[in-house]
């Protein structure tokens, strides 16, 4: 992502939270540290690029696919 990001595009922490569902911030915070989303810093919080946060959502799934794949070929033994 490069260029100008127009300001509606961006997210709080607070959105982000409810749009994952997340029980709290604190949650988003972690998958930030853990460069699992990228987010901008904007005086002492950070705003997070809608796009950034549907690519997220998207390795989350297929994450949670491959690991139901798994469970249902350990089960076939």
């Amino acid at each position: 992502m490069s260029g100008w990001v127009g300001l509606e595009q961006l997210m709080t922490a607070e959105e982000v939270a409810d749009v994952l569902r997340a029980p709290s911030t604190k949650t988003v915070a972690g998958l930030r540290q853990k460069n699992k989303l990228r987010g901008v810093r904007v005086g002492r919080s950070y705003r997070y690029h809608k796009d950034d946060v549907e690519e997220l959502i998207e390795k989350l799934r297929a994450e949670a696919k491959q690991e139901q794949f798994w469970a249902n070929e350990e089960n076939k033994d």
